[in-house]
């Protein structure tokens, strides 16, 4: 099987790549998001996987692994993440909305990929242990359409998004995988609270509190059918994020190599010692498994193969020890070094931390390839 880049792939890597390398980590300031968001508008990063109808790129999910993988070489505090997952399910609930409700999510995608609207999604909840049918928000029907109540965790951009994407049970009981629908709701509705924070990574996320939040039925992208919309969404994500994550393993890999030669012990560079030769040896192995499972997930994605559930699941499974092992023997290498703000190394070890836990931990997707397997 060829695994080689197309010319227009390796244009997208390498601008991305000079990007990053001028840009730096961003620090944890609204201004630093607003500016990647404009930033990457003008790329043509915001549509790299949309459609051309709504002014998107139509590319695949090997593009966008091309993108993230460089993305996670630096510390951007970069909205992407939340782009993808957004413009995944307003694209397939466009499919399934009526044709006034199809004109409004056309209009907001047009918005969305030209940096003039940001979005963010609220699919989890506290209580949820990563399995989007324990949904708790209730949407109750009412004269005016619906009126929300509940709490959603864990979102990504939330505070800083012009629009909303919630989803609430509408049907059923908290743990059934029919009767969860999805709304578009706008950030400055009434009695809907935001609560800002930062991760242990650096990313901004937020918790929202919806008290008797009144909506048009016309906000209702999907009704009673979500849960397979928003499962495919995060299957396509988690390639992403993954990708990411192999950028910041390379990074800690190569920045720990570069490091160790400037050492020295017993007149000798570090790097001339077995036993660290044979750290290295290591890490690099476990970057490679996770490319190759990296590879084999897109591709299964772009093909719709019918394992490919089960490839993204071995996927982050792989991603979550991989990061960890990664950042330990990198943190280790440098020494005290490694704790310091000075270098990347201990904030990248966050950011894959962070990566492990985001849709799913190791432990979870574990589960989730035994089950399919």
């Amino acid at each position: 099987m060829n695994f080689d880049l197309s010319s227009e792939q390796i244009m997208l890597r390498d601008s991305a790549n000079r990007y990053v390398k001028e840009c730096g980590a961003s620090p944890k300031s609204t201004d630093a998001e607003v500016s990647l968001i404009q930033d990457f508008a003008k790329l043509g990063w915001l549509g790299l996987s949309l459609p051309e109808k709504c002014g998107g790129v139509g590319g695949s999910a090997i593009d966008v692994m091309v993108l993230c993988e460089e993305l996670g070489r630096g510390l951007l505090l970069e909205p992407y993440l939340s782009v993808l997952l957004a413009g995944e399910l307003l694209l397939a609930s466009e499919v399934d909305a009526k044709a006034a409700q199809g004109g409004v999510v056309s209009s907001l995608l047009a918005n969305i990929v030209s940096g003039n609207t940001s979005i963010a999604t609220a699919l989890y909840e506290a209580d949820s242990r990563f399995e989007l049918a324990r949904q708790s928000c209730v949407a109750q029907v009412c004269e005016q359409g619906y009126t929300l109540n509940g709490t959603k965790s864990f979102v990504l951009n939330g505070a800083q998004a012009d629009q909303l994407l919630i989803s609430a049970r509408t049907q059923g009981q908290f743990n059934d995988a029919s009767g969860i629908s999805l709304f578009l709701l706008d950030r400055k509705t009434p009695g809907l609270a935001l609560d800002p924070y930062y991760s242990f990574d650096g990313l901004p996320m937020a918790t929202l509190s919806l008290s008797n939040v009144v909506l048009r039925k016309e906000a209702c992208l999907v009704s009673n059918t979500a849960l397979p919309i928003m499962e495919a969404a995060i299957e396509k994500v988690i390639i992403a994020l993954s990708a990411q994550a192999l950028g910041a393993m390379e990074t800690l890999l190569y920045s720990s190599i570069e490091y160790c030669q400037l050492r020295q012990q017993f007149g000798k560079k570090i790097t001339q010692f077995q036993a660290v030769q044979h750290r290295f040896v290591d890490m690099y192995m476990a970057c490679e498994e996770v490319r190759s499972l990296l590879y084999a997930a897109a591709i299964k994605q772009v093909e719709s193969a019918p394992d490919a559930k089960l490839i993204t699941a071995m996927l982050k499974v792989k991603v979550g020890e991989a990061g960890r092992f990664l950042g330990e023997q990198s943190v280790q290498l440098h020494g005290a070094m490694g704790f310091t703000e000075d270098l990347l190394v201990g904030r990248l070890y966050k950011r894959l931390l962070a990566i492990d836990t985001l849709f799913g931990n190791a432990d979870y997707h574990l589960k989730r390839v035994i089950k399919l397997s």
